[in-house]
């Protein structure tokens, strides 16, 4: 008997003897797979919580490939579904962790947005996650949060000039007990200064040490 014989006729066409893949899209279908499952993962950790609600947590974290926060995501995707038309749920990407963002509204907005072909199984998590903050946004009224604006970039030192040397207080005084003023580098007298009088506008030692 032949290996292609004993395989039956039901089994997925990927798993034919016959088809040969690469390890990187045989990964990719084990991920596909592993993610397809989330539901089912889901349903099983609500029982099993429901079941015992002092043991939940710490068995996640001792006895799964997976911590309370995927653990809750999970939970959250069979709670949302769970009465979803298949047909809704398989237009909807497969990944877990976008299929989480959907959990964040209404089953109706998420329908809309599969007639809409604006939903697609093969969105990535990042595209679902702006999509669902812009359908928040609409049915709410409320803007997406902006982006965090840039830091203000401080003007540079002059070359050579280092303005805030990485220098401790107590460092500082015990120089400063230690060595008369002259023999003080320039950035441990800038310091110095600050230290003293943070008021008082910094300007280049060489300068400061130039005056009578």
């Amino acid at each position: 008997m032949s290996a292609a014989e004993i395989v039956p006729e039901h089994v997925d066409e990927a798993l034919r003897p016959e088809v040969v893949m690469s390890l990187d899209e045989r990964r990719d279908r084990i991920i596909e797979i592993a993610e397809q499952a989330a539901d089912d993962i889901g349903h099983e950790l609500i029982a099993a919580k429901r079941e015992h609600r002092g043991e939940f947590m710490a068995w996640v974290q001792r006895s799964l490939p997976f911590g309370i926060d995927k653990a809750e995501r999970l939970m959250a995707i069979a709670r949302s579904f769970e009465n979803v038309d298949p047909e809704i749920r398989a237009a909807l990407p497969p990944r877990y962790t976008a299929l989480f963002e959907f959990t964040r509204i209404p089953i109706d907005s998420v329908v809309v947005g599969i007639e809409s072909g604006a939903v697609t199984p093969e969105m990535t998590t990042a595209e679902a996650r702006d999509w669902v903050a812009e359908a928040r946004a609409a049915q709410f009224g409320v803007e997406p949060a902006p982006a965090p604006a840039p830091r203000p970039v401080k003007p540079g030192p002059e070359p050579g000039f280092d303005p805030n040397p990485r220098l401790t207080a107590d460092i500082v005084a015990r120089e400063l007990l230690r060595n008369p003023r002259e023999d003080l580098s320039a950035p441990l007298e800038t310091l110095l200064r600050a230290w003293l009088d943070p008021k008082e506008t910094v300007h280049d030692p060489s300068a400061a040490r130039s005056a009578p």
